[in-house]
Formats: structure tokens, C-alpha cells, sequence
């Protein structure tokens, strides 16, 4: 069981997406294009795993869904006002996906990114199966950063994660991050993270992310 009510609304304070064509970069099963289809005239939304892509064109209407990765961009430049990566840009080849988002908007476009933070108690779980990934939250973060004066706002917010009893808390980590197969190491890791928490309920895990607002800024 997860809030993800403050993610909506920090997209809505940071950005406003009426009369906006928005790229969705990494788009997973279509959580946040949910949201997104709603605010913007009209919004394209890619992802690299043809499953979750089949998900989300069987759940969401009036979003156009493609096959596709943040950095091989198939589209021309001036085809977006706004250029979206929730907790996708340290996915891939975070300069790369960059510089392509930057080509392919108007030149008064906005890049908008949702990242997890590499101290995040979630990051440190999801760390236990796949160990490269405060790596490349760091790699991410660092590319932010070069594109220094084109920041123009940033801001550190937690989302909490609940869970019913110790065993729903193992399973969403087994089942989403590892091979699906429940062992004594990868629990024992787990709970050392969450410490007295794993005896609470229902268990509570903080998220912390960044919100980050990137102008496009003329030309490449």
C-alpha cells in the first residue's frame, strides 16, 4: 500500500501541464501517465518493457504509447513544451537521455524529473537486489547538476510507503526487485534496513526524492 498523493501534487506546483505536449520518458505500467493524460493536451509516453507497455494501453485511454528509450529519442526537435522522467532518468545513460530531452523541445520547454535519492531507506531496500543503484542515482545526479544555471527549481520531499505486516513488506521487494524467489540472506538484509519498524503496523517506509526543474534555454 503506497501514498503517492504528494508525487501529484508536486507535479502540479512545479509545473503547469494545460495546453502542453508532454514525452513521458520511462513510463512503466502508466502510473503517473494516468495523472499526467488528464492535465495535458496531449501526452506520448515511452518505455523500453513491451509488458508493462501492453498494461498500461489496456488501463489508460488517450495516451499515445510507444516503444522506446530516453536515449534514442524517434522525435524532431520542437515536438514537446515539457519532457517528464518519473524515477526513470538513472535507468539509463542519464546524459544521454538529457540531451536528448533538451533536443526535442520547443525552445521555451521544461524538463521535469522525479528521482529517488541514493539515501533513501527505499533506495538502501531496493539496493539489497540490485546492488548498482545508488551508482547510478549518483551518475544522475551529477548530470543534473552539470546543466547548473538551466535548474531553476529543485526540492527534496518524502513519500510513504505502508505496508500491512512484515511478510507483504518482504514479498513487494522479492517480487518486484529480486528473482521472485523469498531467501533467508535477502530478508535478513531487509530487515536490518527498517531495523524495529519490521514489528510495527503497518510498516512505514520513506521514499525520499527530488523534484527537478530543468529549462531548456536555447539551443544545444
Amino acid at each position: 500500500m503506497e501514498s503517492y498523493d504528494i508525487e501529484l501534487r508536486k507535479i502540479d506546483e512545479f509545473v503547469d501541464l494545460r495546453n502542453k505536449r508532454v514525452l513521458e520518458v520511462g513510463c512503466g505500467n502508466g502510473r503517473l501517465s494516468s495523472f499526467l493524460v488528464k492535465k495535458a493536451e496531449n501526452l506520448t509516453a515511452i518505455d523500453i518493457d513491451q509488458t508493462r507497455l501492453e498494461d498500461a494501453r489496456r488501463m489508460i485511454r488517450g495516451v499515445d504509447f510507444r516503444f522506446g528509450s530516453g536515449e534514442s529519442l524517434e522525435f524532431p526537435e520542437d515536438s514537446f513544451d515539457l519532457v517528464f522522467f518519473g524515477f526513470s532518468l538513472h535507468h539509463q545513460n542519464s546524459n544521454t537521455a538529457l540531451s536528448e530531452a533538451r533536443r526535442v523541445l520547443v525552445p521555451t520547454g521544461e524538463i521535469l524529473i522525479l528521482e529517488p535519492t541514493e539515501r533513501s531507506e527505499y533506495t538502501k531496500l531496493v539496493s539489497v537486489f540490485e546492488k548498482e543503484e545508488p551508482i547510478l542515482l549518483r551518475r544522475a545526479a551529477q548530470n543534473i547538476a552539470s546543466l547548473g544555471k538551466f535548474v531553476s527549481r529543485k526540492e527534496t520531499f518524502v513519500v510513504n510507503h505502508y505496508f500491512e505486516n512484515a511478510e507483504s513488506f518482504f514479498q513487494h521487494y522479492v517480487s518486484s526487485y529480486g528473482d521472485g524467489t523469498s531467501n533467508k540472506k535477502s530478508r535478513h538484509e531487509l530487515q536490518q534496513i527498517i531495523g524495529d519498524k519490521i514489528s510495527k503496523t503497518p510498516i512505514n517506509v520513506e521514499d525520499q526524492c527530488h523534484i527537478i526543474l530543468i529549462q531548456r534555454a536555447g539551443k544545444i
